[in-house]
């Protein structure tokens, strides 16, 4: 039997005073397998058609679970081994939508009215949405960005090599042994340019935890079993956001926050029984200005991963 405990530490560098966001709720209108939804201090729930993903709860899929998520026309399909969340709504400017993905694969159909407004966030790369049907695929050491239809700009987190890819085309970024990742595109004819845009550099804002035995580790980027310290961790993404803050990514300018979150997501694996397991917030200065403040929002389900 092993308990797991996914936990995600959000960081957001955004101007001072975001808004809420609005409407920023999915609702499952198709599911087939399993799958659970939840926040810090609520019993998990199992996701059952009609089910509510609200702003700061993850969802979680197990192996040979898919299910489709709907707001308005907009449609997100998630497959199996995912695990994904929806950051806090005060910590997204008015308008936005922003996705976490630590792992799986989720394809989204976007209003053109909104592309201007939608991204992914994943631990190699940041993808917004220029289009309207395109997918993100992440695993261990690598993320890749499909599209379907219309446009997408995919950026490297660690170097800030920027391409836009359009129908048919794909953009993946590598992480090799040495830490150094390389972005690379696919395509028929003439391949999509790749630049480098220093203020766009969008390192990682989240990691995923593990515990085992009572024991936490940092799950590595993509992977739902192989870890590395939470020492580490925490170091790695807080070099990261001094970096982000250093080459100007703040989005307008102004005064910016870091604001810190945990998304969680707990397990048994010999029990259907889902128990709630809050995860602690650490809170990383990207700005001397302004704190947001920590806000832990556990999330409990089942995993994927074996003993």
């Amino acid at each position: 039997m092993r308990r797991i405990l996914f936990a995600f530490v959000l960081l957001l560098v955004l101007p001072l005073h975001a808004q809420a966001q609005s409407g920023a709720s999915w609702t499952v209108q198709k599911i087939t397998g399993l799958a659970y939804i939840a926040q810090k201090g609520e019993k998990a729930i199992k996701v059952r058609k009609g089910s509510v993903l609200h702003p700061g709860q993850t969802l979680s899929t197990k192996n040979r679970t898919r299910l489709l998520l709907i707001r308005g026309k907009e449609r997100m399909q998630v497959g199996p081994g995912a695990i994904m969340a929806i950051p806090p709504a005060k910590y997204i400017q008015s308008g936005k939508t922003v996705i976490l993905q630590q792992s799986g694969r989720i394809q989204l159909t976007v209003n053109k009215q909104d592309v201007k407004h939608f991204s992914v966030k994943t631990p190699y790369l940041t993808a917004v949405v220029k289009g309207t049907v395109f997918t993100v695929d992440v695993a261990q050491n690598r993320a890749e960005v499909s599209v379907n239809r219309g446009r997408v700009e995919v950026s490297d987190g660690a170097t800030g090599n920027t391409t836009e890819i359009t129908r048919g085309q794909k953009a993946s970024v590598t992480k090799a042994a040495s830490g150094k990742t390389n972005m690379t595109v696919q395509a028929k004819g003439k391949k999509p340019t790749i630049k480098q845009i220093k203020s766009k550099i969008t390192k990682p804002i989240f990691y995923a935890t593990v515990q085992v035995k009572g024991k936490t580790r940092a799950l590595k980027a993509g992977s739902k079993t192989a870890t590395t310290s939470v020492e580490e961790a925490r170091s790695e993404l807080s070099s990261s956001t001094s970096s982000a803050s250093a080459n100007g990514n703040s989005g307008n300018g102004r005064g910016t926050s870091s604001a810190s979150s945990s998304f969680s997501s707990s397990s048994d694996d010999d029990n259907d029984h889902s128990r709630n397991s809050a995860s602690s917030s650490h809170a990383n200065a990207a700005s001397k200005q302004s704190n947001a403040g920590g806000n832990g929002l556990s999330n409990n389900g089942k995993s994927n991963a074996n003993s």
